[in-house]
C-alpha cells in the first residue's frame, strides 16, 4: 500500500504502523529488569561464596581431625612430623610434635631428618626404571648380563630341609624389582632362623649387620651373595630380601657410577630432595632424629644398629 500524500500523511507512515517494531520499555519496566539483573548477580555470588565456604569448612574439619589423630597417636612416639601436600607442592597440613632426642629434651624440628631404611628400595627402583626408559636396561635382562656371578648355571636352590638342586630359571632384572629373585635376608631380619639358606648367608659373611658393614663395596657384597643358594626358583614366589641391593649393583655397572652418586644426580637432586642421601654431612647432624624401638618389656629405648652416619658401603 502506498503512503498517502497530503498534510496528514505522516500519521499513516509505514514507520508508525509497523507491527514488528517493539515498543520502548516504560520506566517501571526498566526498574523491574534492573532488579532481576541485580538479583541474578547476587545469587551467583552467593553460590560461589557458599562453595568457597564449604571447601574451607571441609579443609578446616579435615585439619582438626588430622590434628586430633596426631595428638592421639603421637604420644606413642618420641617425636614425629606429619606433612600433607597437594600436587603443586603446597602444604595442606603440617604438624610437628615431640622430641628429636627425648633424653636431652631436644624439641622436634620442622626440618628434622629421619632414616629411610627400606624406603631406599623404591628410590633405587626409580633409578633402574630411568635406565630402562633410556634403553640401557630391560626388565627381562638376565642379572648375569651385568653381574656374571649370578649365572644360572652356577646357582643352586635349597629348600627348608636342606635339599639342593640346580637352578632352572634365569634370574631377571624384574625379579630383583619385584622381590621374586629367590634372595632372602639371611639372619638380618630373623637372627634365630635355621633355614639352610639363611645359614649359608652367615657362612658367606652376608648374614648380619656387622658382616655387612665390613663390605668394601656393592660389587664385593654381590660376589659373596651369589655364592649362597637361593630360597626358591626366581619368579616362582615373593620374599623380602637383598634383591634391590643387587639391583643397585646392576645400576652401577650400567651407569658406570657409584649407586649413591647415580641416585643423587639422576633422582634426588632433580626432585629437589637435598636432605635425602646415603650419608649425612656433619652440618646436618643436629637435625637427625634419634632412633628408638620397643624393648621386650614394651618400653621405648634407643636403637643402636651401629650404622655409620658419615660413610656408606651398601644401601
Amino acid at each position: 500500500m502506498a503512503v498517502l500524500a497530503g498534510a496528514n500523511s505522516n500519521q499513516y507512515s509505514m514507520h508508525e504502523i509497523d507491527p514488528l517494531r517493539p515498543e520502548p520499555p516504560t520506566p517501571a519496566r526498566q526498574v523491574t529488569m534492573l532488579n532481576w539483573e541485580i538479583l541474578c548477580i547476587v545469587c551467583m555470588f552467593l553460590v560461589i561464596a557458599a562453595f568457597v565456604f564449604k571447601t574451607w569448612l571441609r579443609r578446616k574439619w579435615a585439619r582438626l581431625q588430622l590434628r586430633g589423630f596426631c595428638e592421639g597417636w603421637a604420644s606413642d612416639f618420641p617425636g614425629c612430623v606429619t606433612v600433607i601436600k597437594d600436587r603443586k607442592g603446597r602444604d595442606l597440613f603440617r604438624d610437628v610434635r615431640g622430641f628429636l632426642n627425648r633424653a636431652e629434651r631436644k624439641k622436634m624440628k620442622d626440618n628434622a631428618i629421619f632414616r629411610l631404611y627400606s624406603m631406599t628400595k623404591p628410590v633405587t627402583i626409580v633409578g633402574a626404571l630411568l635406565l630402562v626408559d633410556r634403553g640401557l636396561l630391560a626388565l627381562n635382562d638376565p642379572v648375569s648380563k651385568f653381574i656374571p656371578e649370578f649365572d644360572v648355571h652356577e646357582m643352586e636352590v635349597v629348600d627348608a630341609h636342606g635339599k639342593k638342586k640346580k637352578c632352572k630359571n634365569e634370574m631377571l632384572m624384574r625379579h630383583l624389582m619385584s622381590m621374586t629373585s629367590g634372595l632372602g635376608y639371611g639372619l638380618v631380619m630373623n637372627p634365630t632362623s635355621t633355614h639352610p639358606c639363611d645359614i649359608a648367608y652367615k657362612e658367606k659373611n652376608v648374614a648380619t649387620r656387622a658382616q655387612l658393614l665390613n663390605s668394601t663395596s656393592l660389587a664385593d657384597f654381590c660376589v659373596r651373595l651369589a655364592r649362597c643358594p637361593l630360597a626358591f626358583e626366581p619368579g616362582s614366589r615373593w620374599q623380602y630380601g637383598w634383591s634391590v641391593d643387587v639391583l643397585g649393583r646392576g645400576i652401577e655397572v650400567v651407569s658406570e657410577k657409584r649407586l649413591d652418586d647415580f641416585l643423587r644426580e639422576e633422582v634426588l637432586r632433580p626432585l629437589q630432595m637435598y636432605d635425602t642421601d646415603f650419608v649425612i654431612p656433619e652440618s646436618k647432624h643436629d637435625r637427625l632424629m634419634e632412633e628408638y624401638e620397643l624393648s621386650a618389656m614394651g618400653e621405648t629405648v634407643v636403637t643402636d644398629y651401629g650404622l655409620p652416619l658419615t660413610e656408606c658401603n651398601v644401601p
